[in-house]
C-alpha cells in the first residue's frame, strides 16, 4: 500500500488557473523523493495538499489508503511531518520546548509533556546533535543548528512520512550536504520516508532515489538517473551542463554557453 497517494489531484487558487492539474502519483514506505521544477511550478503548493492545509478542487488524496479529509489533525500529524522553509515567528522559545512542539498530538489538553513525552524529545535532541542547545533561544541559534532543531521537532511527532520545503535554503556549502546526509541516514537507518522540495539537481541526484518534477501544473515521476540527462535539464531549466556518472551518482556541472 502507498503511504501517499494523489488521484487526479488538481488544485487552484482562483477556480480558473490549475497550478495543480490532473496529478496522479504515489509514495511507498522508505522512498527519498525529491520534488523538484521552476520557480512558482507549485512545488510548496503540492506539500501543503498532502499535509491538508489545502484540500483539492478535484480528485483524491489518500494517506496510508484513507481519504486525507477523514484524518483529524492529529491523526495526520502523526503520519506526516512537515519542516517548512523558515521559522517565522520572533517568539524566543527554548530549543526543548520548540522541539515539545512536536508531540502536541499525543498530549492532554493541559500541553503537559509527560514522561514519554520527555524520552522522546530527548532521543531526537541527541540524534539531531542539538542537546548542548536545549536552553538556547531559537531566535539566537545559527541557520544550520535551526535547521536541525526544526527536523528535529518533525521527529518528535514519530511520522512515517517527513515532508521539507527547501532544507537546504540560506545553508553554506557545508551544511546543506550535512543536513541531507542527516535525511539519508533517517531514511535508511530510521525508515523515515523523506518528501523533499529542491532546487539544486547535485544534491537531488546524490541522495533521492525518486524525483517529482513539476511543470506547468503537470507532473512527471522518474527515477533520478533517467530523468536528470543533459537533454532534459536544457530542455526544462534551459541551461547547458554535463551530466557524469560517478560512484553511483550523478556529477551535473553548470556550463556558462
Amino acid at each position: 500500500m502507498s503511504l501517499i497517494e494523489f488521484r487526479n489531484v488538481s488544485f487552484s487558487y482562483d477556480d480558473e488557473n490549475y497550478l495543480i492539474n490532473d496529478v496522479s502519483f504515489n509514495i511507498a514506505s522508505g522512498d527519498f523523493v525529491s520534488l523538484i521544477g521552476l520557480n512558482g511550478a507549485g512545488k510548496t503548493t503540492l506539500l501543503k495538499l498532502i499535509t491538508a492545509q489545502l484540500l483539492p478542487v478535484q480528485g483524491s488524496i489518500l494517506i496510508k489508503g484513507k481519504e486525507i479529509s477523514d484524518y483529524s489533525q492529529n491523526e495526520l500529524a502523526k503520519n506526516i511531518a512537515f519542516v517548512p522553509q523558515d521559522y517565522s515567528s520572533n517568539l524566543p522559545y527554548s530549543v526543548f520546548d520548540f522541539v515539545a512542539a512536536g508531540r502536541t498530538p499525543f498530549m492532554n489538553f493541559f500541553g503537559v509533556p509527560k514522561s514519554k513525552d520527555i524520552e522522546v524529545i530527548e532521543k531526537y535532541l541527541d540524534l539531531l546533535q542539538i542537546s548542548e542547545l536545549r536552553n538556547n533561544a531559537v531566535t539566537e541559534i545559527s541557520g544550520g543548528e535551526l535547521r536541525r532543531v526544526m527536523i528535529a521537532r518533525a521527529l518528535a511527532q514519530e511520522p512515517e512520512v517527513i515532508l521539507l520545503d527547501e532544507p537546504n535554503a540560506h545553508l553554506d556549502i557545508e551544511h546543506q550536504l550535512i543536513i541531507f546526509k542527516l535525511l539519508e541516514k533517517l531514511n535508511s537507518e530510521n525508515g523515515k520516508t523523506i518528501l523533499t522540495v529542491s532546487h539544486d539537481l547535485n544534491l537531488t541526484a546524490m541522495f533521492s532515489n525518486n524525483i517529482l518534477f513539476l511543470r506547468n501544473g503537470n507532473l512527471l515521476k522518474s527515477s533520478s538517473k533517467q530523468f536528470l540527462t543533459k537533454d532534459n535539464i536544457s530542455k526544462y531549466f534551459h541551461v547547458n551542463t554535463d551530466v557524469m556518472e560517478s560512484k553511483n551518482t550523478l556529477n551535473i556541472t553548470i556550463l556558462r554557453d
